[in-house]
């Protein structure tokens, strides 16, 4: 039985087209002897959205085992943060499903592959404790020295209600930028609500 692929490809902007990208893909699958079943099109969905409808019926598609293979034509194609990216590809490993990635030459199906997945794995735990060791240090420098602004260090109260309107945006499937811009905080409080519903 022959293995059974879903295309994924996005474009940011509805003025670009992802033709390209599919075609590219489908002479890759049929180099292989591979059937494409379907093709998950994002158009004009930034990068950045963890939900993106295409993705989403990948997702499914992957989960109720109508997909073998997700191919894409480049990793920032799935997504534009490292952390999600290995979040998602780590998803599809845990479905058995296999990862091609044509400008990278990834194939997850491969023990190069799946090599390249875990270092993708230990880059994303990096990022993530640079980042927080440089929070550290400026809030520590802002401590002895002060802030620009003069405001007291430390984060300002967020009312029950501005809660409330944050969820509510992000459960309708707004991303946080745009949450963050509507609701009228930065992006980090976003970021902070949501983190509070995952520990409760």
């Amino acid at each position: 039985m022959r293995k059974r692929v879903g295309i994924y490809a996005r474009v940011s902007t509805r003025d670009q087209n992802v033709q390209q990208q599919l075609d590219a893909l489908h002479t890759w699958a049929q180099g292989r002897g591979l059937e494409v079943v379907e093709e998950f099109v994002d158009e004009g969905v930034s990068g950045e959205k963890a939900k993106r409808p295409a993705l989403s019926r990948l997702l499914r598609a992957c989960t109720d085992g109508r997909v073998d293979v997700v191919a894409a034509v480049a990793l920032d194609r799935l997504g534009r943060s490292l952390q999600h990216v290995v979040l998602l590809l780590r998803e599809f490993a845990a479905l058995g499903v296999g990862v091609y990635l044509r400008r990278e030459s990834v194939d997850t199906s491969t023990p190069a592959g799946r090599a390249l997945l875990q270092m993708a794995g230990v880059f994303a735990e990096f990022e993530r404790s640079i980042l927080i060791e440089r929070v550290k240090a400026g809030m520590d420098r802002a401590r002895v020295h002060g802030t620009r602004s003069g405001k007291d260090i430390g984060r300002p109260a967020i009312s029950e209600r501005k809660k409330a309107e944050v969820r509510t945006l992000v459960a309708e499937g707004m991303s946080k930028r745009e949450t963050a811009r509507v609701a009228g905080v930065s992006r980090a409080t976003v970021y902070r609500i949501l983190a509070e519903d995952e520990t409760e």
